[in-house]
């Protein structure tokens, strides 16, 4: 099929309107498809069509936010030379001249292709009187970060495949981020001025990731399904393992303390005991208070490193706190724990 010419029509008052929009479009001519449209390119074209004109219209209004988005997408939808200039030009009173100056470009490439000079030349003077005006993003890894094993830049969600780069940017905000298997993702914002600032962002050295799915260390990091204990969960362990240990101290003692206690029972008489089972009284006695401090200690670490555990385990799922409480004596000890799962 013979899809009909784009050309912009000649409204009253545009400023943006350049004689290159007048040349370009006035020799804008679309081959005939060597095969039958089918009925969704058909559609296709149609919907263009009438994005165009919308678009069209609202650009010669200078009403850019709402001409620029139906200008794309015709564009996308069957591309022409027209469509791509108006699109130019509206980016260009938008303000994004990045977009504008890509676009005069493409749109003076498409001009050499189809032999027309006079459309070429239009569309590079538009591409030249813009270039003073480019701002400008450099994006420069560091030694260090160069050499990261699977380093991935983008920029605003798009890959930038040459490092170091400078790229023309549209004014405004710019994200950049940095990511590498086993390693931390580097994320860096720039707000980039309109008056042909130049602005850099260097990407550090990585650094390793011990918690994020796919990160750097196995072994005591790893959990069933892949995930990775956090740091609170692994102190809570190390927490509980070391109260587990205090524990069995004050076990040892307080058993010490019943022998020693028991033992002495044979040279006394009442309260009245020979040298020997005194002694051993009173070894019984320091046994017993280190069984008390060693239970005490052991509660606490328990306390502390289920706490740490839970409150881990709950800023990863989004579950609530957890309260502990313990209770120690010289026969032992009791953790008392209650909350949320």
């Amino acid at each position: 099929m013979t899809a009909r010419p784009r050309t912009p029509e000649n409204g009253d008052g545009s400023l943006l309107r350049s004689i290159a929009i007048c040349v370009l479009a006035s020799s804008v001519t679309i081959p005939v498809a060597a095969t039958a449209a089918t009925p969704a390119q058909t559609a296709d074209v149609a919907a263009a069509d009438a994005l165009f004109r919308e678009g069209k219209a609202l650009l010669d209004q200078r009403n850019f936010a709402a001409a620029c988005p139906k200008l794309a997408e015709s564009n996308r939808l069957d591309s022409q030379a027209a469509t791509l200039l108006a699109l130019a030009t509206c980016h260009e009173g938008e303000g994004k001249t990045a977009s504008a100056w890509a676009e005069y470009n493409a749109v003076a490439d498409r001009a050499r292709q189809e032999g027309r000079g006079d459309g070429e030349q239009a569309a590079r003077a538009r591409s030249t009187a813009l270039e003073a005006k480019l701002s400008k993003l450099t994006i420069s890894p560091s030694a260090m970060a160069a050499a990261t094993v699977g380093l991935i830049v983008k920029r605003n969600g798009v890959f930038v495949a040459a490092l170091p780069a400078t790229v023309p940017v549209d004014p405004g905000e710019q994200f950049v981020e940095a990511t590498a298997p086993g390693k931390r993702p580097f994320m860096a914002t720039v707000v980039v001025a309109s008056n042909g600032e130049t602005k850099v962002i260097e990407i550090p050295r990585l650094q390793d990731d011990f918690e994020g799915p796919g990160g750097g260390t196995p072994g005591l990091y790893g959990r069933a399904g892949g995930a990775r204990l956090s740091r609170l969960q692994i102190g809570g362990i190390a927490a509980g393992a070391a109260g587990l240990v205090a524990i069995g101290v004050g076990s040892y003692f307080g058993l010490r303390a019943m022998k020693l206690n028991d033992d002495s029972k044979a040279g006394c008489d009442g309260d009245a005991c020979d040298p020997d089972a005194k002694q051993k009284r009173l070894d019984a006695r320091t046994a017993g208070n280190w069984s008390t401090v060693a239970f005490a200690a052991g509660g606490v670490l328990v306390a502390g490193g289920t706490a740490l555990f839970v409150l881990g385990r709950s800023k990863e799922t989004g579950g609530s706190g957890v309260n502990v409480a313990t209770v120690a004596s010289p026969d032992g000890g009791l953790l008392l724990v209650s909350g949320q799962f």
